[in-house]
Parts: C-alpha cells; sequence; structure tokens
C-alpha cells in the first residue's frame, strides 16, 4: 500500500480511494489506532503521505470479493483452499487410521503425525 501510495504521488494524483483486505490495517488507518505495533510503521509512513492527496479514502474489500474482483490468472491464488476433513474412500481400516492420526494429532506434540494426518 506504501508503494501504491508514493508511485500515485509520483503520478501527481490527486484523489485516491484505496482499497485493502487487511481489515487491522484499514482501521488502524481510518480511526488513527496505534496499538498494534507490528503496523505501526506502516500506518505512520501512510500518515505522511496524507498531505500529499486532496482526496485519499481507505476502504476494506473482503478476501472474497478480492478474489471476484481480481484478473482470471490470479483468481486462484486468491480463492480459499478446501480442506478435506473425511477420507473419500469408504475402506473400514482407513476411516479407522484417520481417526487414530486426529487423537494423536490432538493429543501428542508431534509434528510427524501431523503430517501423516494429511
Amino acid at each position: 500500500m506504501r508503494a501504491a501510495l508514493q508511485a500515485a504521488a509520483l503520478l501527481n494524483v490527486t484523489h485516491l480511494r484505496m482499497f485493502s483486505d487487511n481489515q487491522t490495517l484499514i482501521r488502524a488507518i481510518n480511526v488513527k489506532l496505534f496499538e498494534e505495533k507490528k503496523i505501526y510503521g506502516i500506518v505512520k509512513d501512510i500518515e505522511a503521505t496524507f498531505l500529499l492527496f486532496i482526496d485519499l479514502s481507505f476502504f476494506f474489500l473482503p478476501k472474497d470479493a478480492t478474489a471476484a474482483a481480481a484478473p482470471p490468472h490470479l483468481r486462484r491464488r486468491l480463492q480459499w483452499k478446501t480442506k478435506r476433513t473425511a477420507p473419500k474412500s469408504e475402506d473400514v481400516y482407513l476411516k479407522l487410521t484417520v481417526k487414530l492420526y486426529r487423537f494423536l494429532v490432538r493429543r501428542t506434540q508431534s509434528k510427524f503425525n501431523a503430517v501423516i494426518l494429511k
């Protein structure tokens, strides 16, 4: 977002609407809320460029709307991936194995069990 604002300032754009799917960042900019230490520097940099524009607005755009507005070659990357919750197979032993590894992932700290469950 910083780079986009700087590029717009170099092109002498006076009116600008910025859309982002980062709700925390948009809220911090619009409400002047700087409690979030992770984005403090970004918000301060954006605030420094406010004076270069006559009208500068920031809006939150949900992720699903972002994916719909994106070009087709980027749409696949922005869509949420679905995670399979149960095996496709009707094999009883496979279902029992999945049940066992779910239990092991919940009860142990072993990454091996989580990888096998995938």
